[in-house]
């Protein structure tokens, strides 16, 4: 992950991700200590596995950080490309009634892609950066200004 998606994730308004239930492989970005007993510096991101962790607190594997899903009330939801789909399909499902296809929303993604309202080009964005930038649009008509959502 890169840090410009980071910096994206972590600058949307908390509301984009109401409903969040975390499930194991989900990526989380802890904004402050789990409880009394983890260290101050737990700041940062890890992947949540229950099963992993059958015990409260943080299990470090080298390169690897795990959380527990409850344990992560205070932290910010990294949504996947796939994650982010959902919440798009989720949406409009909610909106009309209907469900879209995956032809037809990757339809609506290439004319948001191809629009006037995508206009911070020659900026390359990664795949999951632009699908996070069409879900911002589409469900709260918000724009990635490069620094902030606008």
């Amino acid at each position: 992950m890169d840090n410009e998606y980071l910096k994206m994730v972590l600058a949307l308004p908390g509301e984009f991700f109401s409903g969040w239930e975390f499930n194991d492989g989900d990526q989380v970005y802890l904004t402050e200590e789990i409880d009394d007993y983890s260290p101050s510096d737990v700041h940062g991101l890890y992947t949540v596995f229950d099963r992993l962790l059958a015990h409260d607190g943080i299990l470090d594997t080298e390169n690897w950080l795990y959380v527990r899903a409850v344990d992560c009330k205070n932290g910010r939801p990294i949504p996947s490309q796939e994650h982010i789909q959902k919440m798009i399909l989720d949406n409009q499902e909610k909106q009309t009634g209907n469900r879209y296809n995956d032809f037809a929303l990757l339809n609506l993604f290439n004319k948001y892609i191809n629009s006037n309202i995508f206009t911070y080009a020659p900026v390359t964005y990664s795949a999951v950066e632009l699908w996070l930038q069409y879900a911002a649009w589409e469900i709260y008509n918000m724009k990635w200004d490069g620094e902030k959502w606008i």
